[in-house]
């Protein structure tokens, strides 16, 4: 059942990208491929686990990748996996950003994996975060791909609160409706939302924090 679940995510995605992909081409000087792509982010007690998912030409233009890896769409689980370490870690070390109550924690990519319709996700971990205030300011600063596709590109992120790792955390994706959603674009590339932590004396956010293009019933989650 859950693994059912899971195909109908990435069907529901691939349809959702070629809905995109078939209006693209109908308006004058369309040139792209399929700008849109999805992420899913869950925030445990001590730190955050995301899957970054992309089309396959999404994926290919990612710093340019198709051009150093020609083989990338026939890759094995070990060739993807060489790619994550020598490609997309630095790349992603430009482009995206996680900081809790205004320190930033370094984001490591885990694993690439492709499922049998063409879509590529990119496993991320933010370890050993410390939410030590009753609101616990999180901002997400996602550059990816803007420059690559002229602007173009929307990203669908959808947030979780849970410590479940591994199956168990694809079962959450798979089957758990999401806490919050965001969505990244060249005019909102920051999500801001709190997260409830230890109870203690209560600190302000940071000042001078904004969120981009987003509302607070829609930036904002708490969970006891």
């Amino acid at each position: 059942m859950i693994r059912s679940l899971g195909k109908k995510y990435y069907l529901l995605l691939f349809l959702l990208l070629g809905a995109v992909f078939l209006l693209g081409s109908a308006m004058p000087g369309s040139t792209y491929k399929t700008p849109l792509g999805g992420s899913k982010w869950r925030v445990g007690t001590k730190g955050i686990i995301a899957t970054i998912d992309l089309n396959e030409p999404l994926f290919s233009d990612m710093g340019g990748l198709k051009h150093r890896y020609s083989n990338y769409a026939s890759a094995s689980d070990a060739q993807l996996q060489r790619i994550a370490t020598e490609f997309i870690q630095p790349y992603l070390d430009k482009k995206l950003s996680v900081s809790v109550n205004g320190k930033q924690y370094p984001v490591k990519v885990t694993r690439v994996t492709r499922n049998d319709i063409a879509i590529y996700s990119i496993w991320l971990s933010i370890e050993n975060i410390h939410f030590d205030r009753p609101q616990n300011a999180v901002r997400i600063e996602y550059n990816m791909l803007f420059d690559e596709v002229k602007n173009e590109h929307l990203n669908l992120a959808y947030l979780y609160r849970s410590n479940a790792s591994g199956d168990a955390l694809q079962r959450l994706f798979d089957s758990v409706p999401a806490k919050g959603q965001f969505e990244f674009s060249a005019i909102a590339r920051i999500w801001e939302f709190t997260v409830t932590g230890a109870t203690s004396a209560p600190q302000p956010l940071p000042s001078g924090t904004r969120t981009q293009e987003m509302s607070q019933s829609r930036g904002r989650f708490t969970q006891d």
